[in-house]
Parts: structure tokens; C-alpha cells; sequence
């Protein structure tokens, strides 16, 4: 049996990663939710009037990012500090730093998105009910992360040596939103034959023009 030997594992630090897992673990069954929503034919169960209303958001433009869904992106991000934070609970002191401290950056980076649905909400003058629950799991988050990492301040820790020692979880995430956007922007048959048919016809036009 290993036994890890982890004094920044305290029992203020272990209640927050709790709070970290339910919440987190929470945020990725919305966020299944909101991908059914979105391929969903019809009217949304969270549609509620014009201006409450998850379809609005989600099939707008501001819904997508590189073709991509955000609910699809968001729950790749949940499922990813899921894995982190579970590890987090088994790591010594040293692998606990960095990866807190990766944590709250990978929590930070979530931040930037709530403003961006905050703006996309206000321009389509629509709030969407389940992002908005999202946005204070994102938040009770930040809170929780942000404690534990407060408890060594922080360390003297810099992103750059944070990325050499986790450079491997780095490269696990390129991968794995490289392959999701690849798939997201193939062309699906219809458009292959749909193009194939105006080179056909283009070439049909100039052999008559000819």
C-alpha cells in the first residue's frame, strides 16, 4: 500500500477539494444536459420565454467556437479539473503545488468565458438558465481553489515551471481539444457531394462555353 505523505493535505484543504468534486461533478451532469439541449429537435425544457431561454444562446452564434458547441467544450473543461482535483487528493506535497497551482489557473482561464457568456447573453438580451448555474458552480470553484492555494501562498511557483512539471497533463489536454475540433470541422458527406456537384457543373459550363 503507498501511502502519500502530504502535510499541505489539511482538513480545511480536504473539505475544499470535496466541495471541488461534488461541484465539479455537478457542472459536468448540467453540462450533459445542455448537450442534449442543443441538438435536441423542438423547443428546449429550459426555454422559458424569449428572454429566458437556453436554445437562444446555444444555437446562436456566440452558442459555438470553431464549430465547435461550448457545451461540448465546457464539459471537456469539467471533466479535465475533475481528473486534476482527484489527483490533487493523492499527490505529495510538491506534486500538490504545482498541480493547486495549475488548478486555479485552469479555473481562472473558466472566468474569461463567464464574461464572454455575460456578453453574449446581454446581446442577444436572452439569459440562459443553465449557463447561469455554470457560471456560480465556475465561481464556488475559483473560491475553493483559490484557498487551498492560499494556505502556501501560493508558493514561488511560476507558470512557466508549473508547465515543465506538468508538462505531460499539457499535452494530454492539446490533444484532446485538437482531436475534438478536427472532428467538428470535417466536412460531412452531404457537402462533399454538394461540392463535387458545382465542380461538375462548373466544368460542365466551361467545356459549353469552350
Amino acid at each position: 500500500i503507498m501511502i502519500i505523505n502530504n502535510s499541505l493535505l489539511s482538513n480545511d484543504n480536504k473539505k475544499s477539494i470535496k466541495y471541488l468534486k461534488i461541484s465539479i461533478i455537478s457542472a459536468i451532469i448540467v453540462s450533459l444536459i445542455l448537450i442534449y439541449e442543443h441538438y435536441k429537435p423542438g423547443i428546449s425544457s429550459c426555454d422559458i420565454n424569449s428572454k429566458i431561454s437556453c436554445t437562444i444562446v446555444s444555437q446562436s452564434i456566440y452558442g459555438t467556437l470553431l464549430n465547435v458547441p461550448l457545451s461540448i467544450l465546457g464539459f471537456i473543461w469539467f471533466f479535465i479539473y475533475f481528473i486534476c482535483i482527484w489527483k490533487l487528493e493523492t499527490s505529495n506535497s510538491n506534486s500538490f503545488k504545482e498541480l493547486s497551482f495549475f488548478c486555479f489557473y485552469w479555473n481562472s482561464f473558466a472566468i474569461l468565458f463567464i464574461f464572454y457568456l455575460i456578453y453574449a447573453e446581454y446581446q442577444l438580451r436572452t439569459i440562459c438558465p443553465l449557463c447561469t448555474i455554470l457560471h456560480f458552480i465556475i465561481l464556488f470553484c475559483y473560491w475553493n481553489i483559490w484557498k487551498i492555494n492560499s494556505t502556501f501562498k501560493f508558493s514561488k511557483l511560476s507558470l512557466t515551471s508549473v508547465f515543465y512539471s506538468l508538462i505531460y497533463l499539457f499535452f494530454f489536454i492539446f490533444i484532446i481539444y485538437l482531436i475534438i475540433i478536427i472532428m467538428f470541422n470535417q466536412p460531412n458527406s452531404s457537402q462533399i457531394i454538394l461540392n463535387n456537384n458545382n465542380n461538375n457543373q462548373n466544368n460542365h459550363n466551361k467545356n459549353n462555353h469552350n
